[in-house]
């Protein structure tokens, strides 16, 4: 590091270190007694901590989307049975129809998993949002799918 063209206290662009006038010195040795009068900054969280900081509430909002997500999927389901009643039995059809019924699949699996709290509810939550995601339109579901998954703090059984 290079030392700081200002005077002392100059802290560092982590806040982990600070410059006593003559060297760089760890955020760890200051202290009121050393450095009177010197500000001391707050510590900078890692943007990692910021993103999965549990917030409480989230399970009822998962079990919301999750719930929207079913009902699409289960309903094009339903116009995939209807389609290939009627008749479409070409293989990209058959394929299409596999597709969506695996995704509701996977969608009422977590969304069993998170109304029960089950130990894996967390993995199935952002499994299925992962699957909603790969449609357009399940962007909008999907995304809000995974931080919720990755947020809500209450998704474990009560111990």
């Amino acid at each position: 590091m290079q030392p700081p063209t200002s005077s002392p206290p100059q802290w560092s662009a982590d806040g982990q270190w600070w410059w006593n006038g003559s060297e760089w010195r760890p955020r760890s040795e200051i202290t009121p007694a050393l450095a009177p009068g010197y500000w001391m900054p707050p510590p900078v969280p890692s943007s990692l901590q910021i993103a999965l900081t549990p917030s409480p509430g989230l399970r009822i909002f998962l079990l919301l989307v999750l719930g929207i997500a079913g009902f699409l999927t289960g309903g094009l389901s339903l116009f995939g049975v209807l389609g290939v009643a009627g008749g479409a039995n070409s293989s990209g059809d058959i394929v299409l129809f596999g597709a969506i019924v695996l995704m509701f699949a996977i969608v009422l699996l977590a969304l069993v998993g998170v109304a029960i709290r089950a130990r894996w509810a967390r993995l199935a939550a952002i499994i299925a949002g992962i699957a909603i995601s790969l449609t357009c339109i399940g962007l909008i579901l999907g995304i809000p799918i995974l931080v919720a998954a990755a947020r809500a703090p209450d998704l474990s059984p009560s111990s």
